[in-house]
């Protein structure tokens, strides 16, 4: 269903309970309002033009220049705002739940593994090798 807003239109392309997708049309020298989301990351793909994506962390504000092709994603509770130059940008906008990557429980940090001991003897110009007890590195 197409959406028209302050900024331009929305069209939804996809809702599941895990995915959110709308493809977004904004006008030239408009933006969305400043606004966060509690529970769902935001990403943003540009297929036309530029998008400038502001992030607001703390007293800082990080601008992301996107175009055609590129990508970046704002994580829940941050606030943020898209905004346009003097084209109008056409992009995809996702949105997903932050729990779906965050979903590993490691019991140990894992690293290197013990090296195993090679003995070599050499019998009349023949060499047997055997692989022996793993020692710590």
């Amino acid at each position: 269903m197409k959406q028209g807003k302050s900024w331009g239109h929305t069209t939804q392309v996809l809702k599941t309970p895990f995915c959110e997708m709308h493809a977004i049309e904004i006008n030239p020298w408009s933006r969305c309002s400043k606004h966060k989301h509690q529970y769902k990351s935001n990403l943003f793909y540009v297929t036309q033009g530029e998008l400038l994506i502001k992030v607001y962390r703390d007293n800082l504000v990080d601008e992301t220049l996107l175009q055609a092709g590129e990508w970046t994603v704002v994580h829940p509770n941050e606030f943020h705002e898209f905004q346009t130059r003097s084209e109008t940008c056409v992009a995809l906008e996702v949105y997903y739940p932050e729990g779906i990557a965050d979903d590993i429980v490691r019991l140990d940090q894992g690293g290197k593994v013990k090296a195993p001991v090679l003995e070599t003897k050499n019998f009349g110009g023949y060499v047997n090798l055997k692989i022996g007890e793993y020692q710590e590195e």
